[in-house]
């Protein structure tokens, strides 16, 4: 991917459901072009309508060259594989939180070759302060 001065291209997979389709509006609210929908049936029609974005089938028919960032929004059981096949072809990834149900999906994702442990990590909540970490390569904060 590369870094040009236009708005941040964005994909969404797993946009019909309650997360990605408020990530897909949330970027676009924020001046993201929001060009594709990830979705494996037409739930995601109406908000590929109401975004002006296309709505592909599978995270197959996403290109790099062609997004900044892919934001995956889907059961944590399925995060993973998904996750860790669009580091691997080179992509941006923003995934929900927990990243993975379990140590073997936590496992899957830190073995994809996009994984650099250059990571960030956000979290948000109502009960407790949102802090912004760094991560090393050894997992610790910096």
């Amino acid at each position: 991917m590369t870094v040009t001065a236009h708005a941040p291209r964005v994909a969404v997979v797993g946009a019909a459901g309650w997360a990605g389709s408020r990530h897909a509006r949330a970027f676009a609210a924020a001046g993201a072009k929001v060009s594709i929908l990830a979705e494996k049936d037409e739930r995601g029609l109406a908000l590929a309508q109401e975004l002006g974005a296309q709505l592909v089938p599978s995270t197959a028919d996403l290109h790099p060259e062609h997004l900044d960032l892919v934001v995956v929004a889907l059961p944590t059981t399925m995060q993973p594989v998904i996750c860790a096949d669009l580091l691997n072809r080179g992509f941006r990834v923003l995934t929900e939180k927990p990243v993975a149900a379990d140590a073997e999906g936590a496992a899957v994702l830190a073995a994809a070759s996009g994984c650099t442990g250059d990571s960030w990590l956000g979290i948000r909540s109502t009960t407790i302060p949102p802090p912004h970490w760094s991560l090393n390569g050894s997992g610790t904060r910096t």
